[in-house]
Protein backbone atom coordinates (compact mmCIF):
# COMPACT_ATOMS: atom_id res chain seq x y z
CA UNK A 1 0.00 0.00 0.00
CA UNK A 2 2.91 2.14 -0.03
CA UNK A 3 3.02 3.41 -3.29
CA UNK A 4 -0.81 4.03 -3.04
CA UNK A 5 -0.05 6.58 0.16
CA UNK A 6 2.90 8.42 -1.65
CA UNK A 7 0.83 9.30 -4.89
CA UNK A 8 -2.10 10.15 -2.50
CA UNK A 9 0.18 12.56 -0.66
CA UNK A 10 2.07 13.76 -4.20
CA UNK A 11 -1.65 14.80 -5.65
CA UNK A 12 -2.60 16.53 -1.75
CA UNK A 13 0.13 18.72 -2.23
CA UNK A 14 -0.40 19.64 -5.84
CA UNK A 15 -3.81 20.15 -4.78
CA UNK A 16 -3.74 22.67 -2.48
CA UNK A 17 0.17 23.57 -2.47
CA UNK A 18 3.22 23.69 -0.92
CA UNK A 19 2.37 26.41 1.73
CA UNK A 20 -0.76 24.65 2.75
CA UNK A 21 0.65 21.13 2.38
CA UNK A 22 3.43 22.37 5.22
CA UNK A 23 0.87 23.82 7.32
CA UNK A 24 -1.12 20.31 6.84
CA UNK A 25 2.10 18.62 7.83
CA UNK A 26 2.80 20.66 11.04
CA UNK A 27 -1.04 20.16 12.23
CA UNK A 28 -0.57 16.51 12.02
CA UNK A 29 2.58 16.69 13.73
CA UNK A 30 0.86 18.80 16.68
CA UNK A 31 -1.90 16.39 16.77
CA UNK A 32 0.68 13.08 17.01
CA UNK A 33 2.71 14.94 19.66
CA UNK A 34 -0.71 15.89 21.77
CA UNK A 35 -2.35 12.07 21.45
CA UNK A 36 1.04 10.53 22.44
CA UNK A 37 1.11 12.81 25.88
CA UNK A 38 -2.39 12.10 26.14
CA UNK A 39 -1.87 8.13 26.10
CA UNK A 40 1.02 8.44 28.02
CA UNK A 41 -0.70 9.52 30.86
CA UNK A 42 -3.88 7.45 30.55
CA UNK A 43 -5.00 4.82 32.69
CA UNK A 44 -5.19 1.26 30.50
CA UNK A 45 -6.38 -1.02 33.12
CA UNK A 46 -9.31 -3.04 31.58
CA UNK A 47 -9.18 -0.92 28.34
CA UNK A 48 -9.35 -2.62 24.64
CA UNK A 49 -7.97 -0.53 21.92
CA UNK A 50 -9.37 -0.92 18.73
CA UNK A 51 -7.49 0.37 15.33
CA UNK A 52 -8.97 1.91 12.24
CA UNK A 53 -7.71 -0.36 9.71
CA UNK A 54 -6.81 -2.71 11.76
CA UNK A 55 -8.46 -6.44 10.36
CA UNK A 56 -10.10 -8.69 12.81
CA UNK A 57 -8.19 -11.02 12.37
CA UNK A 58 -7.29 -11.91 16.22
CA UNK A 59 -4.21 -14.65 15.81
CA UNK A 60 -2.09 -12.52 13.55
CA UNK A 61 -3.46 -8.69 15.40
CA UNK A 62 -0.39 -8.75 17.82
CA UNK A 63 2.01 -9.73 14.49
CA UNK A 64 0.53 -6.80 12.71
CA UNK A 65 1.13 -4.08 15.35
CA UNK A 66 4.93 -5.42 15.97
CA UNK A 67 5.78 -5.15 12.15
CA UNK A 68 4.05 -1.82 11.20
CA UNK A 69 5.12 -0.21 14.46
CA UNK A 70 8.65 -1.44 13.14
CA UNK A 71 7.93 0.14 10.02
CA UNK A 72 7.95 3.41 11.68
CA UNK A 73 3.75 4.31 12.05
CA UNK A 74 3.58 6.27 15.09
CA UNK A 75 -0.01 4.99 15.35
CA UNK A 76 1.07 1.57 15.57
CA UNK A 77 3.91 2.64 17.96
CA UNK A 78 0.96 3.87 20.23
CA UNK A 79 -0.68 0.65 20.15
CA UNK A 80 2.69 -1.63 20.74
CA UNK A 81 3.08 0.70 23.66
CA UNK A 82 -0.08 0.64 25.12
CA UNK A 83 -0.55 -3.28 24.82
CA UNK A 84 3.20 -3.44 26.59
CA UNK A 85 1.89 -1.33 29.31
CA UNK A 86 -1.53 -3.89 30.03
CA UNK A 87 -3.59 -2.64 27.00
CA UNK A 88 -5.50 -5.32 24.89
CA UNK A 89 -5.05 -4.60 21.37
CA UNK A 90 -8.74 -6.26 19.79
CA UNK A 91 -8.82 -6.75 15.89
CA UNK A 92 -11.22 -3.92 14.56
CA UNK A 93 -11.90 -4.29 10.82
CA UNK A 94 -13.42 -7.07 8.22
CA UNK A 95 -10.91 -7.86 5.82
CA UNK A 96 -13.03 -7.89 2.97
CA UNK A 97 -13.96 -4.36 3.45
CA UNK A 98 -10.31 -3.28 3.95
CA UNK A 99 -9.62 -4.41 0.84
CA UNK A 100 -12.65 -3.47 -1.30
CA UNK A 101 -11.37 0.13 0.04
CA UNK A 102 -7.73 -0.51 -1.08
CA UNK A 103 -8.95 -1.03 -4.73
CA UNK A 104 -11.25 1.49 -5.05
CA UNK A 105 -8.48 4.11 -4.01
CA UNK A 106 -6.21 2.87 -6.32
CA UNK A 107 -8.92 2.87 -8.84
CA UNK A 108 -9.23 7.02 -7.86
CA UNK A 109 -6.06 7.20 -7.96
CA UNK A 110 -5.84 6.58 -11.53
CA UNK A 111 -9.45 7.58 -12.56
CA UNK A 112 -9.60 11.00 -14.40
CA UNK A 113 -12.14 13.52 -12.87
CA UNK A 114 -15.16 12.33 -14.57
CA UNK A 115 -14.91 8.43 -12.98
CA UNK A 116 -13.95 10.23 -9.54
CA UNK A 117 -17.41 11.10 -8.30
CA UNK A 118 -18.46 7.09 -9.05
CA UNK A 119 -16.02 6.12 -7.18
CA UNK A 120 -16.44 8.72 -4.25
CA UNK A 121 -19.86 7.23 -3.82
CA UNK A 122 -18.32 3.93 -3.76
CA UNK A 123 -15.89 4.68 -1.05
CA UNK A 124 -19.01 6.73 0.89
CA UNK A 125 -21.16 3.45 0.93
CA UNK A 126 -18.32 1.10 2.01
CA UNK A 127 -17.38 3.68 4.86
CA UNK A 128 -20.84 3.06 6.68
CA UNK A 129 -20.70 -0.81 6.15
CA UNK A 130 -16.76 -0.30 7.55
CA UNK A 131 -18.44 1.77 10.90
CA UNK A 132 -20.63 -0.55 10.63
CA UNK A 133 -18.65 -3.74 11.18
CA UNK A 134 -16.11 -1.96 13.97
CA UNK A 135 -19.50 -0.96 15.84
CA UNK A 136 -20.73 -4.62 15.49
CA UNK A 137 -17.00 -5.85 16.58
CA UNK A 138 -17.04 -3.20 19.51
CA UNK A 139 -20.23 -4.87 21.22
CA UNK A 140 -19.19 -8.46 20.43
CA UNK A 141 -15.83 -8.00 22.53
CA UNK A 142 -16.22 -5.25 24.68
CA UNK A 143 -17.71 -6.54 27.98
CA UNK A 144 -19.47 -5.22 31.29
CA UNK A 145 -16.84 -3.15 33.28
CA UNK A 146 -14.27 -2.38 30.30
CA UNK A 147 -13.77 0.19 28.45
CA UNK A 148 -12.54 0.79 24.83
CA UNK A 149 -10.46 3.19 23.38
CA UNK A 150 -10.90 3.32 19.40
CA UNK A 151 -8.81 5.14 17.05
CA UNK A 152 -10.31 6.37 14.16
CA UNK A 153 -10.19 8.68 11.11
CA UNK A 154 -12.17 11.47 10.97
CA UNK A 155 -14.38 10.47 7.88
CA UNK A 156 -15.94 7.80 10.31
CA UNK A 157 -19.09 7.69 12.40
CA UNK A 158 -18.60 4.42 14.13
CA UNK A 159 -20.61 6.22 17.07
CA UNK A 160 -24.45 5.89 14.93
CA UNK A 161 -24.22 2.19 15.16
CA UNK A 162 -22.81 1.56 18.63
CA UNK A 163 -25.87 -0.32 21.21
CA UNK A 164 -27.07 2.46 23.57
CA UNK A 165 -25.51 0.80 26.39
CA UNK A 166 -21.84 1.48 25.33
CA UNK A 167 -21.13 5.28 26.04
CA UNK A 168 -19.22 6.83 23.44
CA UNK A 169 -17.24 9.96 24.15
CA UNK A 170 -15.00 11.65 21.34
CA UNK A 171 -11.64 13.53 22.95
CA UNK A 172 -10.34 16.10 20.77
CA UNK A 173 -6.42 16.47 21.02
Amino acid sequence: MGGLKEELSRLTKEKIGRLAYERRVRLVEEFWYRLERFVREMDIRNIKIYQDGLPAIDEQVDNIVEQTARKGSRNYKLLKDLKERGGVIVGTEDPELLKKEYELLKLVVESSSSGMDQHRSSLKELLIQRDKFIAKRIDETLYKGERGLLFIGAMHRVENYLPRDIEFRTIHI
